[in-house]
């Protein structure tokens, strides 16, 4: 449901004002979007997605303490999202199923797991900062579309 809205959002015609307004603020004022206002929603629709992804947490484990969410889980999460690709919903999808696996593969390592995690935030900032859905766009871009392939006779 979380993705599901999250791509929703990303198609709507909305889009590139919150685009626009990530990049530059300054700009878009300019443009006279009313920068404060789009700044609020996408901060409540954040906050509800991760009310929505507690509840949802809460009813699964039957339990929600602060020892819950320590550094180990925001590291994990943090890795998730940079290895499948910031800002790409099928990507953070890819990177969390995957760093999910991770520990059950590799279980011998145990409590080296954080160590893991680092080793792929560096090699993934430092060879595709686009994550996996980056070098998944470059590679599509690289493969040449069937239109421009055709060649026209005369």
């Amino acid at each position: 449901m979380d993705a599901a809205l999250c791509i929703y959002i990303k198609k709507s015609c909305n889009r590139r004002v919150l685009k626009g307004i990530s990049e530059d603020e300054d700009t878009m004022r300019v443009l006279g979007i009313d920068v404060p206002r789009y700044k609020l929603a996408a901060f409540a629709m954040g906050t509800a997605l991760a009310g929505l992804a507690g509840a949802l947490y809460g009813q699964h484990f039957k339990y929600i303490g602060p020892d819950s969410f320590g550094f180990i889980e925001s590291i994990t999460v943090l890795s998730m999202v940079v290895f499948g690709g910031i800002g790409s919903v099928p990507g953070v999808i890819f990177g969390a199923a995957v760093l999910s696996a991770l520990p059950a593969w590799f279980q011998v390592i145990g409590d080296y797991k954080l160590l893991v995690y680092g080793g792929v935030l560096f090699l993934m900032m430092r060879v595709s900062p686009g994550g996996v859905a980056g070098i998944v766009r470059a590679l599509r871009k690289r493969r040449p579309s069937e239109a421009t392939s055709v060649k026209v006779q005369s």
